[in-house]
């Protein structure tokens, strides 16, 4: 059960830290 709230943590750090990231990696190149 535990592996589920580690995995929502992750999506939720993807979704809110990761897309600025990605589009300056897209604009970087």
């Amino acid at each position: 059960m535990s592996n589920i709230n580690i995995l929502s943590i992750l999506y939720w750090l993807l979704m809110n830290w990761f897309p600025p990231c990605f589009f300056m990696i897209l604009s970087a190149t």
